[in-house]
């Protein structure tokens, strides 16, 4: 019997898009690149107010929550820009904890988002160019502060907006938290 690959679907043209380098991650049917431009021909009674967003989501959080539902209230549909673990590595140092592949799941599984979409670049300026959301939503701690998707939100009309931050919540803290945890665990047993 032949091994047969799994194979992302576009979900409008039907066309195989595995080996596009832009992929949705909702389940085993994605949108190519060729469709993702058309995206302001989506029949939707009213227009549609794309809203986008991007980060790591590495280990999801209640603030990341909050944040997400923020920012799809400032329109109808929701797509998250998602760093892959080779864009995390460039900008962050390390390897994210959990692959894209679990953190697409995971953030695609929430009912504010809409979609997910993978980029690998330093930001996502290129893939931000193609989807031209109407409003990308970055946290208030960017606010004031020069970053590098402004330029292209700016050059077709869409704008930029700041989601407030939620106290308490934070994927650093968490993981200086967790390390405690395991430091103290340890210093327990050998103890013993």
């Amino acid at each position: 019997m032949r091994n047969r690959r799994k194979r992302l679907i576009c979900r409008r043209c039907f066309n195989h898009i595995d080996n596009q380098p832009i992929k949705f991650e909702s389940g085993m049917v994605g949108i190519c690149e060729c469709c993702l431009r058309g995206h302001e021909q989506l029949m939707y009674s009213v227009a549609p107010i794309v809203v986008a967003t991007g980060g790591t989501f590495d280990i999801l959080h209640p603030g990341h929550v909050d944040s997400l539902n923020w920012a799809r209230e400032q329109g109808t549909m929701l797509i998250v820009l998602l760093n892959s673990d080779e864009s995390v590595m460039c900008y962050k140092g390390h390897h994210p904890y959990n692959e894209v592949s679990d953190r697409a799941k995971v953030i695609s599984g929430l009912r504010a988002v809409t979609d997910v979409l993978i980029f690998s670049e330093d930001h996502p300026g290129r893939l931000l160019s193609v989807l031209k959301p109407d409003i990308w939503v970055k946290g208030a701690e960017y606010e004031g502060k020069d970053i590098p998707e402004r330029s292209v939100i700016e050059s077709y009309g869409g704008k930029v907006v700041f989601c407030p931050m939620v106290s308490g919540y934070s994927t650093s803290g968490l993981v200086q938290r967790i390390r405690r945890e395991i430091v103290s665990t340890e210093v327990l047993k050998d103890g013993d």
